[in-house]
């Protein structure tokens, strides 16, 4: 009964080395591309990093994204200065938003948004603060003319003036910010 077993053993042992070298020197399958053959007009493109062998190297530069065209000009065509056309790009179609990125600028909208409002508040109240630096200096003038106040009174009244009306100057600026801002924010869109 123990050698029934042994020779068991040793069969299903010597099946398993026998598939695994069946296995091993079967041919693997090789992945193709499958398409529909059909006519049709034949484009080949090449698009790769090229290596010039140009002396002098100036740098051409664009606006926007996109991609360089091949230069309409050749091996000694004459160039002229605001003239001639050396490079001449194609522009890159605009990304579409995907589900997140729209998202993402709906949020800085309203972000830019909430900015401008904030702007203008503060563009209020330094209206208000200039109103009322120059009614205070209004007040103090004819105290120090009739000597009632110090003349530092006066000083510091012109000056608190001056200083309110730089803060005016600067939240209108912060206002136009914002609302660049928020017509950034918009065109993303």
């Amino acid at each position: 009964m123990k050698l029934a077993w042994k020779r068991i053993a040793w069969g299903v042992a010597g099946l398993a080395a026998g598939a695994l070298l069946v296995r091993s020197f079967r041919a693997q399958p090789i992945l193709v591309d499958a398409a529909e053959v059909r006519r049709d007009l034949l484009r080949v493109t090449v698009d790769d990093d090229g290596r010039t062998r140009v002396r002098e190297r100036y740098t051409v530069s664009a606006p926007i994204d996109g991609r360089l065209l091949r230069s309409p000009l050749r091996a000694g065509d004459r160039v002229v200065a605001g003239e001639t056309v050396v490079a001449e790009f194609a522009p890159r179609a605009s990304d579409l938003l995907d589900p997140r990125g729209r998202a993402e600028a709906e949020a800085r909208e309203r972000r830019a948004s909430a900015a401008l409002e904030e702007a203008r508040a503060r563009q209020t109240s330094a209206e208000a603060e200039l109103e009322f630096a120059a009614a205070e200096l209004e007040r103090i003038e004819p105290l120090v003319r009739d000597g009632v106040q110090s003349a530092d009174a006066l000083d510091r009244a012109h000056r608190d003036r001056r200083t309110a009306e730089a803060a005016v100057r600067a939240a209108r600026f912060s206002v136009q910010v914002a609302r660049y801002e928020l017509e950034l924010a918009r065109a993303t869109l």
